[in-house]
Formats: structure tokens, sequence, C-alpha cells
């Protein structure tokens, strides 16, 4: 995402999620991905936990693998890829 300068579920390189995944020829029945901008990793977790909707991914036991990356440039950058194969 810095790379890339954006921010969002969609890349403009790589697309939405599913696609991202399938790309890397993973196959899957399932994906789910939180992202989290902040100024550390324990301040961008929390934002994830106070969200009911992110909470859910990351606390759901249907996924069978997880990616995490953290990046920090001036900051921290979170993504989280929930993958149900």
């Amino acid at each position: 995402m810095i790379d890339n300068n954006y921010f969002d579920h969609k890349s403009p390189k790589y697309g939405i999620p599913g696609e991202m995944v399938s790309e890397e020829g993973i196959d899957y029945t399932l994906v789910r991905e939180n992202i989290a901008q902040s100024n550390s990793v324990q301040s961008a977790h929390a934002q994830l936990m106070n969200s009911s909707a992110h909470r859910s991914a990351i606390l759901a036991k249907d996924y069978t693998h997880i990616r995490v990356i953290e990046t920090e440039r001036g900051g921290v950058m979170l993504t989280q890829l929930f993958i149900k194969q």
C-alpha cells in the first residue's frame, strides 16, 4: 500500500483481496481483509478490536490461514488477510 500510495481494500495494482490471493495461487472459499493505519502497532490493533466488524474477523474460527503485514514508514500500516481454504 505504501509503495503504491493508497489505503483501501482495493489495490490499484492487485485488485480486491480475493484477486490478490488468487494471483498468489492460493485456492480459497473465503477471504477477509482488515487494514489499519496509526502511529503504533498497538494503536492499530486497538482500532481494529474496537470495531465490531474488524474484531469479528480477528476472532472468527472459520479461517485456516492468516497473513499479517506490518509496514513502518512515518507510522504503521497494518494489513491482515484471513483465508479459508
